[in-house]
């Protein structure tokens, strides 16, 4: 399990990074992995090795100014490396 990672997404767009490991010796009371607000969810929850890209996209979402820059910078980067077509 080294250098492996959960990435966990919540319907607020609250997005968590954490170390695979640190849930391989719970508690009695168990884990806290994320902390949600009031009527905040988690929908999702992937295994990464921390190299990876990582896009979210939500079919009624409307995108912020930062994350559509975000976005294009994301493009760019990939299109430097032949990767977008």
């Amino acid at each position: 399990m080294a250098d492996q990672f959960i990435v966990m997404v919540t319907s607020h767009g609250v997005i968590k990074k954490s170390e695979l490991t640190e849930f391989d010796n719970p508690m009695a009371r168990g884990i806290i992995a994320v902390s949600l607000d009031d009527g905040d969810e988690l929908i999702g929850a992937k295994i990464t090795h921390g190299n990876n890209y990582i896009s979210w996209a939500r079919t009624k979402a409307k995108p912020s100014a930062s994350m559509r820059a975000m976005f294009a910078a994301w493009a760019a980067r990939l299109a430097a490396y032949g990767r977008w077509t």
